[in-house]
């Protein structure tokens, strides 16, 4: 009995020692809490993207929230849309909203914001901050949404902008569908706004723009609509590493398997099975600009073991900065080229133009059908 007592109080005083002697994880200071954090919001399956933006004013933390109005696209984690649950739709551009009542309460940071859709009421948001990280939830009348949160640094942001520099170009892709791949091609470029970037998938039968996009530096994520599988969207999520892709996009129809190789055009040289000869020459076009119709001249001539092509109108002469050419099927072939056509605008624009013997068809590739062209090979 004495021996049994002895024991349970040296294993009382153990613990009792341990208990006093463990580790506290030190508080969180405002210092360490000013600064950007990238913020995703998940409500109902969905993540909605902001910038939480803290400073030290008057003694105490205020902020605000950065988001992007609309389902544009993202260059980075927080650059998409959202701000919380009620995150306004309709349109693209930048919003800001101030953050309400912030508190710092050991590591407990708490905020509220007023979301339109959400009601008058400030929606609080509370979460638990440990180094860089944090997560936490935000009360809404339809239930809490979970929220994360990183600190995002000029390290950070230099680091994604290279990655996304790294990625952008035409990717050579294969689709898996049911067991049946298709090729395809999927092109990243840079956006007009110049705040992000375009991605599209150029297909056999048309090309499909995505407008949801974000990257954040290792994954490629997107949501659209695809009208001829229904209208629920599509969701893809890519991994990019080393000029390589590959991922799953989940349609109402099933799973489509993704992978893919960037296309490196500093290495890129006609195959002999891509003979150009049936698209040289002269070519008499006919462009139509948003209804209005002009005659254009298109001349496509050898450079080196590359085309160039070389374009007269009203304007005057302008000479193409990139064009590929690739043979399709046994008669057809498609010609890419990439201009600067001052009329439509300072940065280049992309050209996709499909050849059947001694006619072609064609469209500037981000106009949505805005601008095409019509041409027939000019008589000799």
């Amino acid at each position: 009995m004495h021996k049994f007592s002895f024991h349970a109080l040296c294993a009382t005083c153990v613990a009792t020692f341990s208990l006093c002697t463990a580790p506290v994880a030190s508080a969180v200071s405002p210092e360490d809490v000013v600064g950007h954090w990238k913020t995703t919001t998940n409500f109902n399956g969905r993540d909605l993207e902001s910038e939480s933006v803290f400073e030290i004013k008057d003694g105490g933390l205020v902020g605000r929230s950065l988001f992007q109005i609309g389902g544009g696209q993202g260059r980075g984690p927080g650059n998409n849309q959202g701000g919380g649950p009620g995150g306004q739709g309709g349109g693209r551009g930048p919003g800001s909203r101030e953050l309400l009542d912030v508190k710092l309460e050991g590591n407990t940071l708490s905020w509220g914001i007023i979301m339109p859709r959400a009601g008058n009421e400030p929606l609080r948001t509370t979460v638990t901050i440990t180094g860089n990280t944090f997560e936490g939830a935000t009360k809404t009348p339809l239930g809490e949404a979970k929220v994360t949160g990183r600190k995002w640094t000029q390290e950070d942001e230099k680091k994604l902008q290279e990655s996304i520099q790294a990625m952008l170009g035409d990717w050579d892709i294969i689709t898996t569908y049911k067991g049946k791949d298709s090729e395809s091609q999927m092109r990243l470029a840079a956006d007009n706004d110049g705040g992000g970037f375009d991605l599209a998938f150029l297909m056999p039968g048309g090309t499909l723009s995505v407008r949801r996009v974000r990257f954040d530096g290792s994954t490629l994520s997107f949501s659209t609509n695809m009208p001829f599988i229904g209208d629920e969207p599509a969701r893809g999520q890519l991994k990019i590493a080393n000029g390589k892709c590959e991922g799953t996009i989940a349609s109402p129809l099933g799973d489509i398997a993704v992978r893919g190789e960037l296309i490196n055009t500093a290495k890129l040289v006609l195959a002999p099975y891509d003979d150009p000869a049936p698209v040289l020459g002269n070519w008499d076009v006919t462009a139509n600009v948003r209804g209005e119709e002009s005659k254009v001249k298109l001349t496509l001539q050898p450079d080196g073991e590359r085309l160039k092509g070389v374009l007269v109108t009203n304007d005057g002469t302008m000479e193409t900065k990139e064009v590929d050419y690739k043979k399709v099927g046994d008669k057809m072939g498609r010609v890419k080229m990439e201009i600067v056509i001052p009329s439509l605008g300072e940065k280049p624009q992309d050209f996709e133009l499909i050849f059947n013997g001694d006619a072609f068809e064609g469209e500037e590739i981000h106009s949505n059908g805005e601008i095409f062209f019509e041409g027939r090979r000019a008589a000799s």
